[in-house]
């Protein structure tokens, strides 16, 4: 069975070395949803930065298999809608 590296950048890169057997690019894409779901709930507060994550997930042979994307930024509005509703912001 073909091997799938999942590599992280966030604030840093984190390049997959070992890999992880899987039988086809299909259980690859899931395996990558799984653990970009795992990497959010582990971010908690961190996540709402605005700031962008990417996975991209490689076969062994260095081809491109997915990309997953992903960021969170909390809106002023759903921080204070209070206040929008009173036309002030922040």
């Amino acid at each position: 069975m073909p091997r799938y590296f999942f590599h992280v950048q966030d604030s840093r890169y984190h390049h997959d070395n070992e890999g992880t057997v899987l039988a086809s690019p299909e259980a690859a894409r899931l395996e990558s949803m799984v653990a970009a779901c795992e990497m959010v709930a582990d971010a908690g507060m961190a996540l709402w930065t605005g700031e962008v994550w990417t996975m991209q997930v490689v076969d062994d042979a260095g081809r491109l298999v997915c990309r997953l994307t992903f960021s969170g930024k909390i809106e002023v509005s759903a921080r204070f809608p209070h206040r929008q509703r009173q036309g002030q912001v922040g």
